[in-house]
């Protein structure tokens, strides 16, 4: 962790009395830190994820912090809290071993939600670590070709490596080994994700019309109760 700082006290918000169905997986420190903040992870349009240390257990933990100002705040309170809490019942349901656990959660000073999950070491946001860049947008560019790797071959990049390996190796050779067998199309397609330089890596954007995507079909919304 590169930074530290204390995170919000868990305490129950006025201003969001739903909150109280939280009550089986509440964070509840009787007024005591529970967490110390590190380096970013990852930023959405509802919220930033962090990496994070229990200072009761010194585990470390991922912390998605949703955003209460720029365009979610400008949601409103109200229908903010109904996102993040309809994630937080999405994270509940989700119990296998091959899924991220899901730890519990707590509430910032502010009233927002604040999803506490297992923090799995691994380096598929890790090229500005490796650079020592801060995190902007192209993190996530290069992540989604780590992401569609995966999904091709059933490996992360460097998946025999450890952490520390995995960044040398990718200081080294400034992009994942692409295996044989993937179409010219996605192999053109994660050369684009996987560019050095973040600035000249190309935008989500601009990555929506690669012949890899073009003929991809949208998936259509599930049903079900309402969600």
């Amino acid at each position: 962790m590169t930074t530290s700082r204390p995170a919000d006290r868990a305490a129950p918000p006025a201003s969001a009395p739903a909150l109280a169905a939280l009550a089986d997986d509440l964070f509840r420190p009787s007024g005591r830190v529970l967490f110390e903040l590190g380096q970013v992870l990852g930023r959405g349009g509802y919220g930033t994820v962090v990496l994070a240390r229990n200072v009761r257990t010194g585990a470390l933990v991922a912390i998605k912090r949703f955003h209460t100002d720029g365009p979610a705040g400008a949601l409103g309170a109200a229908a903010l809290h109904a996102i993040a809490d309809k994630e937080r019942r999405i994270w509940v349901g989700l119990r296998h071993r091959n899924v991220v656990a899901y730890e519990g959660c707590f509430t910032g000073a502010g009233g927002e939600l604040n999803l506490v999950v297992e923090y799995v070491d691994g380096w598929s946001l890790a090229d500005h670590v490796a650079q020592r860049r801060p995190y902007t947008a192209s993190v996530d560019v290069w992540s989604l070709g780590c992401t569609v790797l995966e999904l091709a071959t059933g490996r992360r990049p460097w998946h025999d490596h450890t952490a520390m390996g995995a960044l040398v190796a990718m200081a080294r050779a400034r992009h994942p080994p692409l295996p044989p067998g993937l179409s010219p199309q996605c192999r053109s397609f994660l050369a684009a994700c996987w560019v050095w330089e973040p600035t000249r890596r190309p935008s989500p954007a601009h990555l929506r019309r690669h012949p890899f995507l073009a003929k991809a079909q949208p998936v259509a919304p599930s049903g079900g109760e309402g969600e």
